[in-house]
């Protein structure tokens, strides 16, 4: 209904001034705020064969897969209605949606069961290009946006610093002294650090292929240029060896072998 159709993704961005887009980043906090802080570790089974079909300890509530599903469909929505000019500014001029979009980006994924973390990561980072690809303004503000460093960031400088406030105290001291960073820094640093865990993942997969390969080629026997297995010796190793249509025999594997039969070469 929506993807390809300018007249559609217009007209939903329009109704009721942006009403329709401010109700679905509310709905993106509400469904973001409701999930987990931390994701629940797996938690290996040890049930019998017979128990195998009372349930999956590793699989999250059902409640929170609603609130994923909710969450994906959302932003594929998003994704759909901001391929023009028009629409993207519109989406990007709403209050808090790119805030909202980022705070999904860096801090939402580690919250999601592990496979619906690509999802998201997609959809929303197709959704920033979107948004910033068709609109010169949305780059504009982008490029001037401070957003609350990352909890992880927040931890390593704070340190045991919180433990010595008092709990009156802590809740308006807490928001006074939230540290902010550039959007696009953050963009920048998620780049590079996925783009080193992509890299050293490569360089682990080609090291496998070539200790495998390695490995293959050790335990095939020899075989000649014609696709036959050569003749052995008695050391194990091939006596004659073809090239371009024509045989050769080893001279040093025939004096080896006669050395061994007889503790001479033939004919001496």
């Amino acid at each position: 209904m929506t993807y390809m159709n300018t007249d559609n993704q217009t007209y939903l961005v329009r109704y009721r001034d942006r009403m329709l887009v401010n109700r679905f980043i509310r709905c993106i906090r509400v469904c973001a705020s409701h999930l987990p802080k931390q994701t629940t570790p797996v938690q290996r089974s040890t049930t019998q064969v017979s128990d195998l079909g009372k349930g999956r300890p590793d699989k999250p509530p059902a409640d929170q897969l609603i609130l994923v599903d909710c969450l994906l469909g959302i932003f594929r929505f998003l994704v759909n209605v901001s391929h023009n000019e028009f629409a993207s500014d519109r989406l990007g001029g709403c209050p808090g949606l790119l805030e909202t979009i980022l705070e999904c980006v860096l801090n939402l994924p580690p919250r999601l069961p592990t496979n619906k973390r690509f999802d998201l990561l997609v959809l929303t980072l197709c959704l920033l290009a979107n948004l910033c690809e068709h609109c010169p303004e949305n780059r504009t503000r982008l490029v001037h946006l401070d957003i609350p460093k990352p909890p992880v960031e927040q931890d390593e400088e704070a340190g045991l610093s919180d433990e010595e406030d008092d709990a009156d105290n802590e809740d308006s001291s807490s928001r006074d002294r939230i540290p902010m960073t550039s959007a696009l820094d953050e963009i920048v640093h998620l780049f590079l650090v996925r783009e080193e865990q992509a890299r050293n993942h490569d360089f682990e997969r080609d090291d496998e292929d070539a200790a495998a390969a390695e490995a293959r080629r050790r335990e095939q026997p020899p075989w000649n240029a014609s696709g036959d297995i050569g003749q052995l010796d008695p050391l194990g190793q091939p006596t004659h060896v073809e090239e371009a249509g024509l045989k050769w025999r080893l001279i040093e594997d025939r004096k080896a072998a006669g050395m061994l039969s007889g503790g001479r070469l033939p004919g001496w």
